[in-house]
Order: structure tokens, then C-alpha cells, then sequence
């Protein structure tokens, strides 16, 4: 899943994001936005929600390391990228859904719906085929 994640993001248009680091001159250059992009989406992935936690998986967990090439941005940058990108963060998990339902979703597991306020719903299911993952957002959820 990690490198489907990767394949994804690094699809995704993200210029309402970098656009806010292209004039940035003043300290260290920031964590590219699209990698900070990758750890947050593969986090709410995965059940990991929390910043704090996304910065331990970053050290312990391979997938996150990979998704990081190896750089571990602590819980503050982390939740601080996300406050200040909320809104494009938002727009950015509906061009996903969008593209899974185009190219159907990979099988297995449980899906999870992450809203706004980064809480998740949980679909219990032995396996999401394409056409569950379609069921499952024409649903409404």
C-alpha cells in the first residue's frame, strides 16, 4: 500500500500547497510538501492519526520511512502542515476517492473514511473490491 499511496500523491495536483513554500528565503528549507503530503495520507491510511504517532512510525515503521526517504519531521511540523493546509488537504482526499473509483481500489481489509476533524468511520468488510468501494461512497459516507 505504501507504493500505491506514493503513486497516488505524486499524481495529485498540490499546487494550492507549494505554492505557500515558493517564496519561502528565511531559515531551513521546509519538508517538501509533497512528502509531508504522502506521511499524513498514509497515516489516516493506516489508523494513524495523530502527529505524534505519525513521528514514531516515522522512526519504527518502514512504510512510513519510505514515504519520508528517510527524513523524520517531528509531531509539530507535522500537525503545523496540516493546520495550515487543511482546507487543500481536504480537497485533496476527494481527488483521491475520485481517482480510486476510477481505477478501483485494491481488496482486502477495512476501509476507513477520515472527515475534517480527522476522526475516522470504519466499514467492516472482509474485502473491498472496486465495486464496494463505489457501494460505499454512493452511500454517502
Amino acid at each position: 500500500m505504501v507504493y500505491c499511496v506514493s503513486d497516488v500523491v505524486d499524481q495529485l495536483d498540490l499546487s494550492a500547497i507549494e505554492s505557500v513554500y515558493e517564496e519561502e528565503d528565511r531559515g531551513q528549507p521546509p519538508y517538501h510538501p509533497r512528502t509531508m503530503t504522502k506521511i499524513l495520507l498514509y497515516g489516516y491510511c493506516v489508523g494513524v492519526f495523530s502527529s505524534r504517532r505519525i513521528q514514531k512510525r516515522l522512526a519504527e515503521d518502514v512504510a512510513f520511512r519510505v514515504l519520508a526517504a528517510d527524513n523524520q519531521p517531528d509531531f509539530r511540523t507535522i500537525s503545523d502542515f496540516r493546520k495550515l493546509h487543511l482546507k487543500a488537504l481536504e480537497e485533496l482526499f476527494q481527488q483521491v476517492l475520485r481517482l480510486v473509483l476510477e481505477v478501483g481500489a485494491p481488496g482486502g481489509g477495512t476501509a476507513r473514511r477520515v472527515t475534517a476533524a480527522g476522526n475516522a468511520d470504519s466499514a467492516d468488510s472482509g474485502s473491498f473490491s472496486c465495486g464496494g468501494w463505489r457501494k460505499y461512497a454512493a452511500s454517502g459516507h
